[in-house]
């Protein structure tokens, strides 16, 4: 049995969540930030996957134009901690070097060979230092990283040297029929894998997904992104580590009490305090602990 996911943005609007479940779907990956910026939908998105059964990932796009990794770290960061998501992703599949002419090109009104790309080293680095600092922000939580073979071989050979420290989200497209459940699609062939990579665990394998119902734009059902896990689900979930998401810590016992910050962060102003035993989430946020209903405390004071 196949299990699917579907991945979305702002251009789904009116993506039909429950829709999409009943008609066999198991999760939905978000886009929450790119470049400098979020996504207009993301908290809308999140808010409708959680009155459901489906898995929710959140993705940002690795913009290397930008001098600042840091600001797009932080701005990813926000967005986890905004929606608290299952798993996270990075979208690594950007060439270009200038967007205005890339939209051109998109638009047929220039040639592509004529938007200017960005050098392989500086894609490398980029997308590398983003990986290794959200990962180390974020430790609990599975980070994907999108990419294709396409990409790899044509524009960034170096990424095949560190691509298996991430589980992979392959990009490699494949022509399907409509169907009416998503029992019915009929996948043919594996996808081709980037050197450097031993197997993929999300394969995104069409941009033209068509299901009654889940992504209509005035009654008229509009394609989406389908991806399929390659795990049945719940060795998918083990993978993500989705299990109990909260857990019961105790403060150390030198400390008489702990003040909760309002953010995961040392200038966040306090909220509260607590003592004794807190039940907080699992996972961590920037080496802080989510109390449940509450605000932030620190890893460090807890035994």
């Amino acid at each position: 049995m196949n299990y699917y996911i579907a991945d979305i943005s702002n251009y789904q609007p009116n993506f039909d969540f429950r829709k999409f479940e009943e008609l066999g779907g198991i999760g939905v990956i978000v886009k929450a930030s790119m470049q400098l910026g979020f996504d207009s939908h993301y908290r809308i998105f999140a808010e409708k996957i959680r009155r459901t059964n489906l898995l929710f990932g959140i993705y940002h796009w690795v913009d290397p134009i930008p001098g600042s990794i840091a600001k797009q770290c932080d701005l990813f960061s926000t967005a986890i901690e905004t929606v608290h998501p299952d798993f996270i992703c990075g979208d690594n599949e950007q060439w270009w070097a200038d967007w205005n002419k890339y939209y051109l090109a998109i638009q047929k009104k220039i040639q592509f060979s004529e938007v200017p790309k960005l050098s392989s080293d500086r894609i490398n680095k980029f997308s590398k230092d983003w990986f290794e600092e959200i990962h180390r922000r974020f430790p609990q939580l599975t980070l994907f990283q999108y990419t294709g073979k396409w990409f790899i071989d044509g524009y960034c050979p170096q990424v095949k040297n560190w691509i298996n420290q991430y589980p992979l989200w392959l990009a490699e497209y494949r022509k399907i029929d409509k169907v009416q459940r998503l029992e019915d699609l009929v996948i043919t062939g594996s996808p081709k894998l980037p050197d450097g990579t031993g197997t993929w665990e999300i394969w995104q394998f069409s941009s033209s997904m068509y299901l009654p119902g889940v992504n209509q734009e005035y009654k008229v059902d509009r394609p989406f992104d389908i991806n399929l896990i390659r795990r049945d689900i719940d060795d998918f979930k083990s993978f993500i580590n989705l299990g109990e998401k909260t857990k019961t810590v105790k403060i150390k016992s030198d400390i008489v009490a702990v003040q909760v910050r309002q953010e995961p962060k040392e200038d966040s102003k306090f909220i509260a305090t607590v003592s004794g035993e807190v039940e907080v989430e699992k996972n961590l946020y920037n080496n802080y602990y989510k109390i449940v209903d509450s605000g932030y405390i620190p890893k460090d004071y807890v035994e």
